[in-house]
């Protein structure tokens, strides 16, 4: 009895003891995790740009950027984030339509309104 008392205690001494090492361990630098997180967002971030270039036509048209650019500044400003490490890329859509989505409003009463403003 006394040696499987001696063994249970043991195995859990050397049990936690072996989690308390290894829980002070800093595996971040060790895997280089960082650089790992970097390229692989980069990879990403070219794939996704490939793709949407390749379905949908980029739009560098100044009277549609300009408000998009000053809405995504101010964002930026609120957020407190750094507006230089943020591209604002726009690419034309057949998902967005400027159709009338309402049914209840005409489609004469939408051409109407438009053309007032």
């Amino acid at each position: 009895m006394k040696i499987l008392l001696f063994q249970a205690i043991t195995s859990i001494s050397l049990f936690f003891g072996i989690w308390g090492l290894l829980n002070n361990v800093h595996w971040i630098p060790i895997f280089k995790i960082e650089q790992i997180q970097e390229n692989t967002e980069e990879k990403l971030r070219e794939l996704y740009w490939e793709l949407f270039n390749e379905y949908d036509a980029e739009i560098k048209d100044i009277e549609v950027l300009a408000p998009l650019d000053s809405i995504l500044s101010t964002i930026c400003t609120s957020n407190n984030n750094d507006r230089t490490q943020i591209k604002l890329h726009t690419n034309k859509s057949d998902e967005i339509s400027t159709r009338n989505q309402n049914p209840e409003i005409s489609e004469k009463d939408v051409v109407e309104n438009q053309e007032l403003n």
